[in-house]
C-alpha cells in the first residue's frame, strides 16, 4: 500500500491488507475446488463460509475467525482524547504488549431490520422511552410511578395502597402493618382508635366497641375489667364510675353494683 508516494505500514493498512488477502485467498480456493463454478457466482453465503474457515499468518499476525464472524487477529484504532493517544485491541496472537485491552462479546441489545446494533437509546427499568423534539430519550420515572422492563413506554402509577417514595423505581412498595397509602409517594400511620391489620391498605379501620388502638396499630387491645368503651374509634378505655363495676375484658358498658355491695372508687372489676 502506498500514500503520498512512500510505503506505508501502519496498524490500519496490515488489517486492510489481511482483508483483501482474505478475499483474495478465499476466491481462489472456491475456484480452485469448484472448477465448474462461474466467477459471477463466487459471492454471498460460498464466499462468506470460505472465508469463516481461513488461517494464515497476516500482516497483522495469525489471522483466523471465531463463530461471530470476528478476526482473532490484533485490531489498533485510533482515539484522539487526553487519555489516549492510541487504543489498542488485542486478542492475544503474540508479544505486542496493548495500550489499552478491551474484551468484546456478541452484541445482544436490539438489532435494525438489516441485523445491524440499533442506535436507539435502551431505557432501564425504572425510566420510560419517550419523543422528545423528535428524538428518543430515557426519562426516569418520577416518583409515585414505576416501569418494571426496558424500554417501557410509559411510566405506571402506583396501584392503592402501594408507594414508589422516590424518582426512578421499578416496582411500587405495600404499605407496612399500621399505615395506609396517603397516596402514591408515601405510607401515613394509622391514627389512634384505628388499626390496619394487613400490608397495602388504602384506608384504617376504626377499633371496634370495647378495643382501642394507639398511633400506627395494627391491632386493637380490649378494655381490662373494670373498663370499656361504648363505640368504636376509641384510643382509650374509660373506668367504671363509683357504684358501677365490670368484670369481664372488652365491656362495651359497666354495670349496677347488686343490691347489697357498692364500689366507692372509679375502675372497678367487682363490688
Amino acid at each position: 500500500f502506498v500514500a503520498n508516494g512512500e510505503g506505508v505500514t501502519g496498524a490500519y493498512l496490515d488489517a486492510m491488507f489481511d482483508a483483501v488477502f482474505s478475499f483474495a485467498q478465499a476466491s481462489l480456493n472456491v475456484m480452485n475446488r469448484d472448477g465448474n463454478l462461474p466467477v459471477e457466482d463466487i459471492k454471498g453465503r460460498v464466499l462468506l463460509d470460505e472465508i469463516l474457515g481461513l488461517e494464515f499468518q497476516g500482516a497483522t499476525g495469525a489471522v483466523s475467525f471465531d463463530e461471530y464472524q470476528d478476526n482473532y487477529g490484533g485490531y489498533c484504532v485510533n482515539q484522539a482524547d487526553e487519555d489516549f493517544n492510541q487504543i489498542c485491541v488485542w486478542r492475544w496472537m503474540g508479544t505486542l504488549q496493548p495500550v489499552h485491552e478491551l474484551q468484546f462479546k456478541p452484541f445482544d441489545g436490539p438489532k435494525t431490520a438489516s441485523g445491524a446494533p440499533s442506535d436507539e437509546p435502551q431505557c432501564i427499568a425504572g425510566s420510560m422511552r419517550v419523543v422528545i423534539d423528535g428524538a428518543l430519550q430515557c426519562i426516569e420515572c418520577r416518583a409515585g410511578t414505576f416501569s418494571s422492563s426496558v424500554n417501557a413506554p410509559a411510566c405506571t402509577p402506583c396501584a392503592a395502597g402501594s408507594v414508589a417514595p422516590m424518582d426512578g423505581a421499578e416496582e411500587c412498595s405495600p404499605c407496612a402493618l399500621g399505615s395506609f397509602g396517603f397516596n402514591s409517594t408515601h405510607c401515613q400511620r394509622c391514627d389512634s382508635g384505628t388499626f390496619a391489620s394487613s400490608v397495602g391498605r388504602i384506608a384504617c379501620e376504626p377499633c371496634p366497641a370495647g378495643s382501642i388502638s394507639s398511633e400506627g396499630a395494627s391491632t386493637c387491645s380490649l378494655c381490662g375489667a373494670g373498663s370499656y368503651t361504648s363505640a368504636k374509634g376509641f384510643s382509650e378505655c374509660i373506668s367504671c364510675s363509683a357504684g358501677f363495676f365490670q368484670g369481664s375484658d372488652g365491656a362495651t358498658s359497666c354495670d349496677f353494683c347488686p343490691a347489697g355491695t357498692f364500689t366507692n372508687t372509679e375502675g372497678q372489676p367487682g363490688c
